[in-house]
């Protein structure tokens, strides 16, 4: 993982509950997996701009972003 996939997969085990270490998470395993509706989903969205200091999300891509890997993409 590069250094802003790295602060994503940290926003992502901060919203679960409980939180997880980064190590822990499985690029595989589904946002379902992790507890993450889509309002929870939206949160760390905007926590990731936040800290990236950079918009990486559209709306249309929604519907594609089903795995933590599709999340840790937006940022490759």
């Amino acid at each position: 993982m590069n250094e802003e996939q790295q602060i994503v997969a940290g926003i992502m085990c901060e919203q679960m509950e409980p939180p997880i270490a980064v190590e822990q998470l499985n690029r595989e395993a589904t946002l379902a997996d992790l507890g993450l509706n889509s309002l929870k989903f939206m949160l760390v969205i905007i926590e990731i701009e936040h800290r990236l200091e950079k918009s990486i999300f559209k709306v249309e891509l929604m519907p594609e972003l089903k795995t933590v890997g599709d999340v840790l993409d937006l940022v490759a």
